[in-house]
């Protein structure tokens, strides 16, 4: 059987979107997606990418790695996708990955397993609700496999070398990584990214409030400037020189079309912020 329809037989459970451009791009199901089929086109299209996984022994853990591209490599990105795409997802994850590998990234995306559709937030109540947030996304946390991903994610790239990490997270994800401040508490990690920052699955819309970021780590929080997933405003820290917000041109829906600016403005800060650490 010919590469190609090796392909679309394998294919027949993934969704293709066609551009105004007429380019296709791989786009995943509700719950999930076919890896075999993604590596297999990933060869095809981007050769320059490793698909590699974090847990060997099942297999599972899909992530895909792309070294710096002529310059010297002077820092990682550790790329987490929104609830529902996959670590190659077109926009914001797939111009990150690829293109910023060409100005000095070695960059990681790493496969965010699915929100758990049947989690449930505490209902005991609570005076403060800030504490009531933090409750809630607590216990998304802890009963969501997220955590175990990140620290497989970590300690790949901690054994590749001791290069500065900047952490990238998006939508859900976004929201879940900023709950997880003592997670970051390594030497390597250098910053965080937040982009668009969404509720997680069944939290009732839990905002990300300012006392759940610990600000010991610099954070860049990208928001749209029309309908952000959440209100950007709980996370004004105006006095604290550790957190930037950025606010976007466009709505969530359109970071897609200006992921090439999203991508500029994570090198720009990443840079710095690796620079600010110590890194090169």
């Amino acid at each position: 059987m010919s590469v190609s329809n090796r392909l679309n037989s394998a294919l027949l459970t993934l969704v293709f979107l066609v551009t105004t451009t007429g380019s296709s791009f791989l786009t995943a199901e509700a719950n999930g997606y076919d890896t075999a089929a993604l590596i297999e086109l990933l060869k095809q299209q981007d050769p320059a990418t490793q698909a590699l996984w974090l847990n060997p022994s099942d297999q599972s853990g899909l992530a895909l790695y792309r070294a710096a591209v002529g310059l010297p490599g002077f820092a990682y990105l550790l790329i987490l996708h929104d609830d529902g795409e996959n670590p190659d997802w077109p926009g914001v994850v797939r111009y990150t990955r690829r293109e910023l590998s060409n100005r000095g990234w070695s960059t990681l995306s790493v496969s965010v397993p699915p929100l758990p559709r049947s989690a449930k937030t505490p209902t005991t109540p609570v005076s403060d609700p800030a504490n009531s947030s933090m409750d809630a996304a607590t216990s998304l946390t802890q009963a969501h496999p997220f955590n175990q991903t990140l620290g497989s994610a970590l300690s790949y790239l901690s054994n590749q070398s001791g290069l500065p990490i900047i952490v990238v997270a998006i939508g859900s994800s976004a929201t879940l990584a900023a709950q997880l401040s003592p997670f970051w508490r390594t030497p390597q990690v250098a910053g965080l990214v937040l982009v668009d920052p969404s509720p997680a699955a069944n939290s009732k819309g839990y905002p990300i409030e300012s006392s759940a970021i610990d600000f010991a780590l610099p954070v860049l929080d990208m928001v749209p400037a029309n309908n952000p997933r959440s209100d950007p405003k709980r996370r004004l820290t105006p006095l604290n020189q550790r957190y930037r917000q950025q606010i976007l041109p466009g709505t969530s829906a359109q970071f897609a079309e200006n992921a090439h600016l999203v991508g500029k403005n994570i090198h720009s800060w990443g840079k710095q912020t690796v620079k600010n650490s110590g890194g090169r």
